[in-house]
Parts: C-alpha cells; structure tokens; sequence
C-alpha cells in the first residue's frame, strides 16, 4: 500500500489553503484507517494541520470500528467536516456473509466514540442493499441501525447513502 509522506500532504494542504483559500479538503483515499497501520499516518497529518495552524475543514471515509477516544478527539481539533463511514448493513448475518471484518456493535461503538469527541458534521452512512442474504427483516434491522445512529448524532445530521450490489 502506498501512502503519501504525512509532511508533503500538510504542505500541499498549507498551499491550497494559502494561495487559493482552500479550506475544505477530501481524503480521497479508500478508506481511512483500512489496516492499522494506518492510524499512524492519519495521526502525523492531523497532527500536522494541527502544527500549522491550517483553519481547514476535512472530510473522508472512515472504518469507524476502528476509532478510538484519542483518534478522534484528534480528528475532531483538526477541522473534521463531514465523515463517510461503512455500514452497509445493519444485519449481523448480512455483514458476516460481506466479510467486511467488523459488526454493527462495533460501528456504534465507533459513532459514540466520535460523538463523545465533539463530532457536529453530518455522517453519512454507506448502505449496501440487495446484498446477498438481504430479507426484508434485514432491511429493517438496517433502518433500525440507522436510526439508532441518528439518535447518536441527531437524526437530521445521519445521510443514508444507498448502493446496490
């Protein structure tokens, strides 16, 4: 997996915001954190924004199972706008037969974290319906989810975002 030096990203971030005035910016990467490793590289950027005093506004896609308290307490003084996150589904069964590595409790678990860190964005949730093994009683354990969620964060604030497989 390439990953790009923590330092040139802060400076081409520094760029854009001073000579164009850029000050919202999109992690165009698959999805942060994918792998552990990961998170010491999304911490050296954030970090970075930090250090520089970029008043930024960043978004992204994030395995939110995989946040932790100091993360994203992190993500949040950075300038954390809007966050993608994967649900997919809201059905255990449905999520074990994607062998997406993590559960709906775990995403929760994730959503509460980052509320707890001051998160005020929008979060919208990546919805894989059709999916093999889909019911209509996984449908609405999907909703019920979602729902959940939107209690987290204010329903209004929580965007389903709808594929198909």
């Amino acid at each position: 997996m390439h990953r790009r030096e923590p330092a040139a990203v802060v400076r081409e971030i520094e760029g854009y915001a001073r000579r164009w005035g850029a000050r919202r910016f999109w992690f165009a990467d698959a999805q942060l954190l994918s792998v552990p490793a990961d998170r010491a590289h999304l911490v050296a950027i954030l970090e970075g924004i930090r250090r520089a005093g970029l008043a930024v506004s960043w978004s992204g896609y994030l395995r939110i199972h995989e946040l932790d308290p100091e993360l994203a307490s992190l993500m949040v003084a950075s300038g954390l706008g809007d966050l993608e996150i994967s649900l997919n589904s809201g059905a255990p069964a449905v999520l074990e037969q994607l062998k997406l590595g993590f559960t709906v409790e775990e995403v929760i678990h994730g959503c509460e974290i980052l509320a707890g860190a001051g998160y005020r964005g929008r979060l919208l949730v990546n919805l894989a319906l059709n999916a093999p093994g889909e019911t209509p009683e996984t449908l609405r354990q999907t909703i019920d989810a979602v729902r959940f969620i939107g209690r987290i964060f204010a329903a209004q604030k929580v965007i389903p975002v709808v594929f198909f497989l």
